[in-house]
């Protein structure tokens, strides 16, 4: 029974010793391998392994569960005098809205034209060789119901934002500014109603006395880079600016500055979809003043563009940066295991090889062959160990070493004996020649 044991646990332990991947190279075979392994180098190699399974399992959820993203923004400023070409900010989400807080009137109703007049222009101002090209392009409006792209309809319907004036068209275009060769802005004026436009117009005390309490809403829709959607990164959110437009004399002006922004994000760790680019547009700052009232204008609302743009970058964690952390990770562990290793398998090497080569003669370490010295005395003669081959050839050659030492000792022991004997003749021969003369 402990025979069997004995068997499987020298198998298990054969098993272990094969998976050492930090054997040491010689240059002969070594039991029919070309490295020489041991169980401590198998067990580090199985331990090893099991790490960077483990670690590759945590990477691997890692990366299927976007976990892990590496996110950054820069904000550039461009030279608006070298980059003239057209932003249409309409068609990359943004919308605008017009109209008086809190009221059921809209801009487009028949009583509200008898007081007021609200007109949209695209207005470009283009440098040539005779002077400034100045151009007003008037824009169509209509009840933003169906022309004002924001997802949650109730909220518009709550806050009445439907009954507001949208722009139909969606080319309308922003460019450059007061300072270059080419401005593009848009422009949105409210005046009072006059007699050049229609004839039934409300008294101008009438309408001053209306606009007196009503507050002017720009409502617009903004957008922002979501870091953690991945199916759609770019959100968007109202943004609503509200302001007391009447002032006896004076007439409002406001400045709407749109940024330009641009989304390179990496979603797909299998880099097979590549990079997703989006753009789209916010407001940046709003200014705003009052100037004297002079042309019956009531307020002015104008978009401009801002000269800087943010760029807004998204990285997740694909199947390379996989490899590279297994390999990393790899090459540290396989290092610090090569060191300890290959420390203890030089030194077990020679042990090896020593022990399989040369083993102790015990029979003659522990036989006693008593003599007898000049002195009477008797001391245990001072044999060596013999050291001899295990293997079989080895101990061939050994047996007949041991064989041609035997015969040569015999000799010399007869010739000690032969030399004994006539050394004794002589003696007792000299004895009786002295006895003859006395």
């Amino acid at each position: 029974m402990g025979g069997f044991f004995k068997k499987i646990t020298y198998g298990l332990l054969k098993s272990v010793r094969a998976f050492d991947i930090y054997g040491k190279p010689i240059t002969l075979h070594y039991r029919g391998e070309e490295k020489f392994k041991t169980y401590v180098g198998g067990s580090v190699t199985i331990l090893v392994f099991l790490v960077l399974l483990s670690y590759a399992s945590y990477l691997t959820a890692v990366m299927f569960q976007r976990q892990t993203v590496i996110y950054s923004s820069s904000c550039v400023v461009r030279d608006l005098n070298s980059d003239l070409s057209d932003n249409k900010p309409a068609e990359h989400g943004f919308a605008m809205a017009i109209g008086f807080r809190w009221n059921n009137i809209s801009f487009l109703d028949e009583a509200f034209l008898r007081m007021y007049k609200v007109r949209a222009y695209q207005y470009s101002a283009i440098l040539q060789t005779g002077g400034w090209n100045e151009t007003e392009e008037e824009l169509e409006l209509v009840r933003c119901q169906d022309y004002f792209p924001y997802y949650n309809q109730t909220h518009l319907k709550r806050y009445r934002i439907n009954n507001h004036v949208c722009i139909k068209v969606k080319d309308y275009s922003i460019a450059g500014n007061l300072y270059t060769d080419i401005s593009k802005t848009l422009r949105i004026k409210i005046s009072k109603c006059s007699s050049a436009d229609r004839g039934d117009c409300y008294e101008s005390k009438d309408i001053d006395e209306y606009i007196f309490y009503q507050y002017l809403e720009v409502v617009m829709i903004n957008s922002y880079f979501d870091l953690h959607s991945f199916d759609d990164p770019i959100k968007t959110y109202l943004t609503q600016e509200y302001y007391y437009t009447y002032q006896a004399g004076y007439f409002t002006q406001t400045n709407f500055y749109l940024k330009e922004n641009n989304m390179d994000a990496l979603d797909d760790y299998t880099l097979v979809g590549g990079k997703k680019k989006r753009k789209f547009y916010t407001v940046a700052k709003e200014k705003t003043d009052k100037y004297a009232y002079t042309s019956g204008d009531y307020a002015q609302i104008e978009f401009h563009l801002d000269p800087e743009t943010e760029v807004f970058k998204r990285n997740v964690f694909t199947f390379m940066d996989l490899l590279a952390n297994i390999g990393g990770i790899f090459s540290l562990l396989s290092s610090l295991a090569m060191l300890i290793v290959g420390f203890y398998a030089e030194k077990m090497l020679r042990y090896s090889i020593m022990a399989k080569c040369y083993t102790f003669d015990k029979r003659e370490l522990f036989q006693e062959q008593p003599c007898q010295d000049s002195e009477g005395s008797l001391e245990v003669p001072n044999t060596p160990v013999r050291e001899q081959p295990s293997d079989a050839y080895g101990r061939n050659l050994l047996k007949e070493d041991l064989a041609e030492e035997e015969k040569e000792n015999r000799k010399e022991e007869s010739e000690d004996f032969e030399g004994g004997s006539k050394e004794g003749s002589k003696e007792e021969e000299k004895e009786h020649q002295i006895s003859r003369n006395f």
